[in-house]
């Protein structure tokens, strides 16, 4: 038999509970970076779990150990997840119509679907990989950067395809490698 002692509950212990996790509900229901398997599997697939495709295998967003790559297909979408220990620290959206493009609107929302807490601003002007002269190049090798207040960075190529990398992510490929010094012999 359970017995609860009422008097131990303060009306002010309440409130204050109920901030916090309506809170942490709001901020986890706006969050895709971040977010585990089983939290995309249910936004993105309706809790079913999806098999790997041949982009996971042979094109994979995150590569190593306790790594994970997931496609979904979703609203005419093509979603791909890179998973790191579970958690999602790189996205990819694209349309499932390989012609289209993403347009401003689209990626603005995106961009605050996986804003959280923080905000996303444009990292200056975008970037034109090949000669600026030609008309065509610039309109199929243009990126554009955004970066988010607590470091994470978004990344729109070519119009098409828009990659989003967690701070965590960044910290992990930008730091400088180990140089790779081999002992030379004594001749």
């Amino acid at each position: 038999m359970v017995v609860w002692n009422l008097n131990a509950f303060r009306p002010g212990s309440y409130c204050l509970s109920f901030v916090v996790v309506s809170f942490v509900m709001t901020f986890s229901a706006q969050a895709r970076l971040g977010e585990n398997e089983v939290a995309c599997a249910f936004r993105y697939q309706q809790g079913q779990d999806v098999a790997p495709t041949h982009a996971d295998r042979y094109s994979p967003l995150l590569s190593g150990i306790h790594t994970t790559n997931k496609t979904y297909q979703y609203q005419g979408w093509t979603i791909q997840i890179g998973f790191m220990r579970g958690i999602a620290h790189r996205m990819s959206y694209r349309h499932a119509s390989p012609a289209k493009k993403i347009t401003a609107e689209e990626v603005k929302a995106i961009l605050a679907a996986n804003g959280g807490l923080s905000s996303w601003r444009e990292a200056g002007a975008p970037h034109i990989l090949v000669n600026p002269s030609a008309a065509l190049s610039r309109a199929m090798f243009t990126t554009t950067v955004w970066e988010r207040s607590d470091g994470a960075r978004a990344t729109l190529k070519n119009e098409r395809n828009l990659t989003l990398d967690s701070a965590a992510y960044r910290r992990w490929s930008e730091r400088p490698k180990p140089a790779d010094t081999k002992a030379i012999p004594a001749f």
